[in-house]
């Protein structure tokens, strides 16, 4: 098993996630909304173990969606580096969040889920969008994951592996990119 590659992308993937404007503290969340998948970029706050954390606004469409069906894939993309982690497990959707995580936000993110109205609500004018202190959409998402793809394009050999957690063991192989 190519253990040491294990242990260089969770370092990566940690690095990432506490490092402003790192490529992997950005991932496409993907969902199935309706049978069809469904992706959106969003920014990770945490990673413990096979656990991630990102926080969204409790009334999007994708809270339903996850409610609805819990799988879910994590996609990071290192341009710089060529490198593509792809993560596969499920999510679940926390809405009653403690008060001492909202107070982890800064205020000016804090902004972002107390709109008037729900994410993907149609505006005539993006100056439209109303903000209130006195309701607070905020929501926790835990995505926990127990496949990883990695996707390394290099020359001479581009290096593709794929690891699976079972009873708490990573175990993976090299696989033809």
């Amino acid at each position: 098993m190519p253990k040491k590659l294990l242990v260089k992308l969770f370092n990566e993937l940690n690095t990432g996630i506490k490092t402003p404007k790192h490529p992997y503290r950005y991932a496409c969340l993907a969902s199935v909304s309706e049978q069809i998948p469904i992706q959106r970029m969003v920014v990770v706050r945490n990673i413990n173990d096979n656990s991630i954390t990102i926080y969204t606004d409790s009334r999007t469409k994708k809270v339903t969606d996850f409610i609805k069906n819990t799988n879910a894939s994590l996609l990071f993309y290192n341009y710089e580096q060529m490198k593509q982690i792809q993560l596969k497990g499920s999510i679940s959707v926390e809405t009653n969040v403690n008060s001492e995580l909202w107070d982890t936000i800064s205020e000016k993110a804090q902004r972002d889920y107390t709109t008037n109205l729900a994410p993907g609500t149609e505006i005539n004018h993006p100056k439209d969008v109303a903000y209130q202190k006195e309701y607070i959409h905020f929501c926790k998402l835990t995505f926990t994951f127990s496949k990883i793809d990695y996707l390394e394009i290099k020359r001479p050999n581009h290096i593709r592996a794929s690891f699976r957690l079972e009873n708490n063991v990573w175990d993976g192989n090299f696989i033809v990119p």
